[in-house]
């Protein structure tokens, strides 16, 4: 769910925007390339969701994500 992020400490989502990812997969390199210049420490799981299935991993930890 997109939201605002001027004004908004709470993070709060907004009712009416989303996004539609469609997400490339990564490769392996792309990955640990990615992971790093974003500060995150993702679990295993996540990786091979994203080596496989795909994603946008900009957004991973900013927004809630549906299925």
């Amino acid at each position: 769910m997109a939201r605002l992020d001027d004004n908004n400490p709470e993070k709060e989502s907004s009712s009416t925007e989303f996004y539609i990812v469609h997400g490339s997969k990564y490769a392996a390199w792309e990955y640990d390339e990615d992971e790093q210049a974003s500060g995150l420490s993702l679990p295993e799981e996540q990786r091979k969701i994203y080596t496989t299935v795909g994603g946008e991993m900009s957004l991973d930890g900013k927004y809630t994500v549906f299925w």
